[in-house]
């Protein structure tokens, strides 16, 4: 038998962790099933111990284990991702179950099951000698899409994967149609709009595309384990539409710098006119600028 440490991913749940056992030895990262005041929610396995080796906190202990339920699968996000909602928490005062629940698709994780195991791009670059680069970009639309246009096709050359992050649907249809001709096969467009059944599908053909991609769309997809993506744009910077409305009430452009820092991906805040405090940030040297 194993005990079993779990985040939940519950709205609402003001623990951050809880403990189960399970006569499975379940992976780390796994999702799994569990019971919490008589409700089935999911939760992510972040540590699991041989239930011999503290036999006797269990005796003392004064409340009784919960079996888990049932092991779904994988998870559906990079380990830098769960590390990225871990730092979260603590900006938002919530826990890091809330922010996975948050910035994470919902049918992700109700089709555990049908979705491929992601696995590790090998990137050529030593990871400890990238820094990681902030830098704004306030220009017209126009010049915005060109430069980006160039910056796609250079990062595809280092075969390296580019995020555009947008705050709404109608972004990601403009974008999809200034940035995409001639490279449309290697482009991928999320949205919180998608089926259940599309979503899965463009999950999986985007975990086994073995080339660099473009991926336009939401915050919520910074969730996609392609461990390639070294570029991530934050574009309509201004936009209110970034800021969660529900608890935990998460900044999407926060979230996307957090986890830039972590990935040691290239951060670039474009629009025609940035945040009045992204420009105090560049005044002050915390943020560089892709031109004058």
């Amino acid at each position: 038998m194993y005990i079993a440490t779990v985040i939940p991913i519950k709205k609402g749940l003001h623990m951050e962790h809880l403990t189960y056992f399970s006569i499975h030895d379940i992976p780390l990262g796994s999702i799994v099933t569990v019971q919490v005041r008589s409700k089935s929610i999911d939760a992510i396995v972040i540590s699991l111990e041989d239930a011999h080796k503290v036999k006797s906190d269990l005796k003392q202990a004064d409340y009784q284990l919960k079996k888990v339920l049932a092991v779904k699968g994988s998870s559906p996000f990079s380990k830098e991702f769960f590390d990225a909602c871990y730092r979260m928490k603590d900006y938002t005062a919530s826990t890091t179950g809330d922010v996975i629940r948050s910035m994470l698709p919902k049918i992700l994780l109700e089709c555990v099951q049908d979705l491929k195991i992601h696995r590790s791009i090998e990137i050529k670059t030593k990871q400890e000698n990238i820094e990681h680069e902030k830098l704004i970009f306030q220009a017209l639309t126009p010049d915005r899409v060109s430069w980006y246009r160039t910056l796609i096709r250079e990062a595809f050359a280092k075969k390296e994967s580019v995020f555009i992050c947008v705050p709404t649907r109608y972004d990601i249809e403009i974008y999809t149609k200034e940035l995409t001709k001639g490279i449309e096969q290697y482009v991928a467009t999320f949205h919180g709009d998608m089926t259940k059944k599309a979503l899965v599908t463009l999950y999986n053909s985007v975990i086994d595309n073995p080339h660099p991609l473009l991926i336009i769309g939401t915050g919520m997809f910074l969730s996609i384990p392609r461990h390639d993506i070294k570029t991530i744009i934050v574009e309509h910077e201004s936009s209110d539409a970034y800021k969660q409305i529900a608890r935990p009430y998460i900044d999407v452009r926060s979230f996307a710098e957090v986890f830039s820092s972590i990935t040691k991906s290239k951060l670039i805040f474009g629009d025609t006119l940035l945040r009045p405090d992204t420009l105090h940030r560049h005044e002050k040297g915390i943020l560089g600028e892709v031109s004058s």
